[in-house]
């Protein structure tokens, strides 16, 4: 069973190349380093887009 943060990183995996038909990039990694390609999928979803969208109502408040 995956941890929390691999769950996450599975979700916004979905919600960004649900339905993409070009290559993903993790393909593209994975056709020539097996271990980069799996380091930059969790770096790229995992860090750069995996987090939480605050509405505008909150952010006006901080």
């Amino acid at each position: 069973m995956p941890d929390e943060k691999t769950k996450k990183i599975q979700d916004t995996a979905a919600a960004l190349f649900n339905g993409y038909i070009e290559e993903k990039p993790y393909e593209l990694w994975l056709s020539f380093d097996t271990k980069l390609a799996k380091e930059m999928s969790r770096f790229v979803v995992g860090a750069m887009y995996a987090r939480d969208v605050l509405p505008l109502t909150q952010r006006a408040n901080t």
